[in-house]
């Protein structure tokens, strides 16, 4: 699971494809000793990032991404989207590693560089049309 939500950082479809190699050792696990899960896991792994990974790369770029939000007060959040403003991170524990929050200041100015043209607001009835 780690990995599939490594992946949702990168997009590059490396992660996922080891998580479904990893998957289908787990499934092999089930009715086999440990070197036919090593034989799954690496046949399952390299056919996914020799076939699988190149024909999801050349239907998905991140430069066509489709993002929905589902939030209140939309319009100030795509305002805010558009102009990058910074979103500051905070917490309400205490004790948060200096590390953590030197690297949230980096996140909290990340440009998203989100294209005014193509974003826009809909009604919740209309999102799965």
């Amino acid at each position: 699971m780690l990995l599939v939500i490594a992946e949702l950082f990168t997009l590059d479809f490396v992660l996922i494809m080891l998580a479904a190699g990893a998957f289908a050792a787990a499934v092999a696990g089930l009715v086999g000793p440990l070197p036919v899960q090593v034989v799954v896991f690496a046949a399952v792994s390299v056919l996914g990032l020799a076939a699988v990974r190149p024909a999801i790369k050349r239907h998905l770029h991140q430069d066509n991404l489709k993002v929905a939000v589902v939030t209140k007060g939309a319009d100030a959040f795509l305002n805010d989207v558009i102009n990058n403003t910074p979103s500051p991170i905070t917490y309400e524990a205490e004790g948060i590693p200096q590390s953590v929050i030197d690297e949230d200041k980096a996140v909290a100015v990340y440009r998203l560089n989100v294209n005014k043209a193509a974003s826009k607001i809909v009604d919740v009835s209309e999102m799965f049309k």
